[in-house]
């Protein structure tokens, strides 16, 4: 159980932060926000 769930926390932290770079970067581009970006 714990060498499959270090697993899937590793493939999560692998994998979410592209999806997130390409969600953010769709949004921004979809609809420019007026706020700076942090």
């Amino acid at each position: 159980m714990q060498t499959a769930n270090k697993l899937e926390i590793a493939i999560i932290e692998l994998i979410t932060p592209k999806f997130l770079l390409l969600f953010l970067k769709k949004e921004y581009t979809e609809k420019p926000i007026n706020n700076t970006p942090t």
